[in-house]
């Protein structure tokens, strides 16, 4: 995921902060909890501070919109693209993508089959292009 805003302050952590169940008629809070490690930081230019953080974010429990709520409410950083819980312009779509899932074998109890995917290039992309305004300052 790409988050919007200042540098978090631990590169490693955990969430375990509460989500309230977003089903119609139900109202009651759910446990959630989210492990995540800060991969890269690139500033934006002339923001005082704020950037994009590559963020790799683990969910632990399955709750609508986990990830997306735990980055912007408990975390502070919503996720690029995220009109619903950040205030940023979703023209480029939502900057979160799963890379990689890693799944119980139905065959046996025991073992895990893990499936990867490469990053959307227009991660990068995105990036870049922040490096580039950085540079031009």
């Amino acid at each position: 995921a790409l988050l919007v805003g200042p540098p978090l302050d631990s590169q490693t952590g955990r969430v375990d902060t509460p989500l309230r169940n977003l089903q119609t008629g139900k109202s009651e809070m759910q446990v959630a909890a989210t492990e995540f490690e800060v991969l890269q930081f690139a500033p934006t230019a002339g923001a005082g501070g704020d950037g994009l953080s590559t963020v790799a974010m683990r969910p632990l429990t399955g709750r609508t919109h986990q990830l997306r709520r735990h980055a912007a409410q408990s975390l502070g950083r919503p996720i690029l693209g995220d009109s619903k819980y950040g205030d940023g312009d979703d023209s480029e779509g939502l900057f979160l993508s799963a890379v990689e899932l890693e799944l119980p074998r139905l065959d046996n109890d025991t073992e895990t089959r893990v499936f990867k995917a490469e990053e959307p290039a227009k991660f990068q992309a995105k990036r870049d292009a922040q490096s580039i305004e950085v540079a031009r300052e």
